[in-house]
């Protein structure tokens, strides 16, 4: 396994498959999140559950994307 960090004017670049694969989770939570919260201010609650759950599955650590969870749970619960 190649661990490898080069710096390429001012980004980083990493050269190791399985970090290369965590950053590709994070970014893909974010994008989830970002569709979620979309669809919780058009009052599409039963579409943004899913996506936050996905989003929290792929990140564990995404703080935004369980608290979102748990408001869409929430509304969809009133």
């Amino acid at each position: 396994m190649q661990r490898h960090l080069d710096f390429v004017g001012r980004q980083l670049v990493v050269n190791n498959k399985y970090v290369r694969r965590a950053i590709g989770a994070r970014a893909e939570a974010e994008y989830l999140y970002l569709q979620a919260r979309y669809s919780m201010r058009s009052g599409k609650i039963n579409k943004s559950l899913p996506l936050y759950a996905r989003a929290v599955f792929l990140a564990p650590d995404f703080a935004d994307a369980h608290e979102g969870l748990g408001e869409a749970a929430d509304q969809l619960n009133k």
